[in-house]
């Protein structure tokens, strides 16, 4: 997928976020680090594939899109400030989505211990390949982004 109308939008964001809310560096990758485990379990429980205590799974594709958009959200300011190549294919690691979900939490716990542009652009591979295993298209995914910037930025006007 190539992110190039995706990242002016976020770096506009990331901006914005930064001014209105004083952001400190210190501690952005660690915020970053706990909103992508959050965010990609959102999308799991979402999902609801792990469940396998539940007969009946009603999926709201809607809410689907905005939690993997906001994975998005986080994946591509962390790749903007570590300065990771965009234009990235997705990557299955296998055709269980929960083994593809369990894949991306040990991603992230590895840029954790160890930041780097590979670890960076290889976890952005395998949550694309979530999006594939769902069969997401990118187009979605762009939409389902710029809809979530917008929600976004209204947040910041008014002071969310």
């Amino acid at each position: 997928m190539d992110f190039k109308n995706i990242v002016s939008k976020q770096l506009l964001l990331d901006a914005e976020i930064k001014k209105v809310h004083q952001q400190k560096n210190e501690n952005y990758n660690n915020q970053l680090l706990i909103a992508l485990f959050v965010e990609v379990g959102e999308l799991a429980n979402e999902i609801q594939s792990f469940k396998y205590w539940k007969k009946s799974k009603n999926i709201n594709n809607e809410k689907l899109l905005e939690e993997y958009a906001d994975g998005i959200h986080f994946l591509i300011s962390f790749a903007l400030k570590h300065k990771c190549k965009l234009n990235i294919e997705p990557k299955i690691i296998s055709q269980d989505i929960n083994v593809q979900f369990l894949k991306v939490f040990n991603l992230i716990n590895k840029m954790s211990k160890r930041t780097s542009k590979c670890i960076i652009e290889k976890t952005i591979a395998v949550y694309l390949g979530i999006a594939k295993l769902l069969e997401i298209s990118d187009e979605q995914i762009e939409n389902a982004y710029f809809l979530k910037n917008q929600i976004n930025f209204e947040r910041i006007k008014n002071n969310y």
